[in-house]
């Protein structure tokens, strides 16, 4: 169960939507509702109560991937689904490598790691819901992959380059959001 007592920055509403001043209420794939955001979303079954974080994402795609043979860092930019900012990470050869093999659709003949860990959570139960891009700390960038589970979040803690492996590996692909404050930090 998760805490009945709402995290630092968070405020607790009820009604089953967010209210987010600035933001919208995302729907699950199962349509329930859901909105992504730093800490992420908790919320207590019963009354539908939700716990929402202050903090808005933004929802990305995937833009492009720049694989270089030279260089040991690769780059994807994320591209702002309503609106024009893009926003570059550099990853490893072996994500960008994988995020290209699924995006043009090349198949493996055996499960590589990101198809591992997309079946492994179907497997046991859980749904893949999406991918949030949290922090920047000293120029590393944070993200979580959520997994709906026995009508709970659980959140993963991830690398961006394999949250967004994850991402495209999965049937439909999975959204990305990436916090606004991580945005304007980086973007200006």
């Amino acid at each position: 169960m998760w805490p009945t007592i709402a995290p630092e920055g968070c405020k607790e509403t009820s009604g089953g939507t967010m209210t987010n001043p600035g933001s919208m209420a995302l729907p699950f794939r199962s349509g329930k509702m859901k909105s992504p955001g730093i800490a992420g979303v908790w919320t207590r079954h019963g009354p539908k109560t939700v716990l929402e974080p202050k903090l808005m994402s933004v929802q990305m795609e995937l833009s492009r991937i720049i694989i270089s043979e030279v260089n040991d860092q690769q780059v994807v930019y994320l591209k702002e689904v309503e609106g024009d900012r893009t926003f570059p990470i550099l990853i490893g050869l072996f994500e960008a490598t994988s995020i290209d093999r699924r995006v043009k659709h090349h198949p493996s003949p055996r499960p590589l790691t990101h198809d591992l860990l997309v079946a492994a959570v179907e497997l046991l139960g859980g749904e893949l819901q999406d991918v949030v891009i949290s922090e920047l700390k000293e120029h590393t960038y944070f993200a979580t992959l959520r997994v709906q589970k026995d009508g709970e979040i659980v959140e993963i803690d991830a690398r961006p380059s394999d949250a967004i492996a994850v991402a495209v590996t999965c049937e439909p692909n999975l959204p990305i959001y990436v916090a606004e404050d991580v945005l304007e930090s980086v973007l200006g």
